[in-house]
Formats: structure tokens, sequence, C-alpha cells
């Protein structure tokens, strides 16, 4: 192995144009913390153009996803060693070219499930949130990048992209859960996206950006729905996912 160069193996395809994907391969000079933008942004530069999404170069915006070596990871702060490495679109997004893939089905989810259902009572007689529960749980929560990783590597996602909402959706339907002033039924809501279904594997958790703790959140919402004799309605919607 040649210690100063990065090799990368990137799936292209463009839909308008490729039958099946191909892959095209292309060492880039390492350097120290060279991250996958980087090194894309050498391929664009020396060798023919690849497609991909980017915004804030630091972890903020989330549009940089992708599978590195088969993981979903941002490509803006996943950093490289000398060797061999694979870049693929991320899982179970439609590609529109390369690296680039369609979320607009996975925001439109995130944006229906969090629309605001609110009081008109005063901000002052709502409930006092606990200073662990804000910067232990909540505040984590609400940091979510909007990135798709959690979703691409789900194995329940994969196999309904349609019915079942995702992790992303479930812990921001959790977020609501401790507004005092939402007056949205959210454990129900959380049911009819297919909370139920998820089976706390923890995949989502380990490539979250922000560490996210999606499963205690999943988790919560399943026994908020069992102590809300949901389980019936629950059990046909998982039948039916």
């Amino acid at each position: 192995m040649n210690d100063s160069i990065v090799t990368l193996k990137i799936t292209r395809f463009d839909p308008s144009l490729d039958g099946e994907p191909y892959v095209t391969e292309h060492d880039v000079p390492w350097k120290e913390c060279l991250t996958v933008l980087q090194a894309l942004q050498y391929v664009n530069e020396h060798y023919d153009p690849v497609s991909f999404d980017y915004s804030c170069r630091g972890g903020l915006c989330g549009r940089c996803g992708c599978m590195v070596d088969g993981t979903p990871r941002l490509a803006c702060y996943t950093v490289l060693e000398p060797g061999e490495h694979t870049l693929e679109p991320l899982a179970a997004f439609p590609v529109v070219r390369d690296l680039t893939v369609d979320k607009s089905g996975f925001t439109r989810k995130l944006d229906d499930s969090v629309v605001a259902v609110m009081s008109q009572a005063d901000m002052a007689t709502s409930p006092e949130i606990s200073y662990e529960l804000y910067w232990n749980v909540l505040d984590r929560l609400q940091k979510c990048r909007e990135c798709g990783n959690c979703v691409s590597i789900c194995p329940v996602y994969a196999e309904n992209t349609a019915g079942y909402a995702g992790p992303a959706v479930f812990s921001q339907i959790f977020l609501r859960t401790s507004d005092g002033l939402d007056e949205a039924d959210r454990v129900l809501q959380a049911v009819e996206s297919g909370v139920m279904a998820c089976q706390l594997c923890g995949k989502c958790d380990s490539v979250c950006p922000v560490g996210i703790n999606h499963i205690d959140a999943h988790g919560q919402l399943q026994q908020k729905a069992r102590e809300r004799g949901l389980a019936e309605k629950a059990g046909a919607l998982v039948e039916a996912i």
C-alpha cells in the first residue's frame, strides 16, 4: 500500500444516460486529516467531474451524506486513511446522479410529522423542563441535521420506504412529547407512522453525526403506546409494514 495515496472507487450513475451503475477509480494524494469531501473536490479538479452535494463543509447542513466503505457518513468530516475506499450514493434514496440523491420524500415526511399544534396558553404556565432532560435529551434531538444517514442504514425503512416513517421522524415526534404547549397526540402519531415496527437495533444511533439516541426515544414511544392500549392498532400497522 502506498502511504501517500488514497484510491477512491466511486460509484457513478446517470439515470438519464446509463443502463446501470459503474465504478471509476481515482488516486488522490493523501494528507493528514484528508476528508472525503476534500478528496472528491480533488477528483473534480483533476479527473472527470463527480456529482455530489454539500454546503456548509462543517457537519451542520447534512447535505453531503454518502456511503463510505459501506457505511453512511458525512463527507465533510469523515477522514480518510491511505489505501482504497469505496464511495457510493446514500442507500435508500433515489439516485439523481453519482453520489447525489433525492431526499425530498424523506424531508417531506419530516416536515409533515412535526407540524406544530400549539395551544394558546400563556407560555409562562407551560410545565418546566428539567436541566437534565433539556441538555441530555432534547437539545441533542433538536440538532438533527436531516442528513438521512439513519434511514439509509435502517433495515425496516429499507423494506418499506413509503409506509415506515423512519428513525429521524420518530425522534422528532418524541421531541414534541416534551412540549407542554403542543396539543397533538404525538404517541398516536408515532404509532400511525410505524414506530412499533422499529426493531431497536441501534444502527441509526451508530451513524448519527450528532449522537442522537434514537433507540431511547423510539423505545419510550413504544412503551407509551402500550400503556395507552394502542397495541392492537400498532399490531395491524406493523403487519402491514
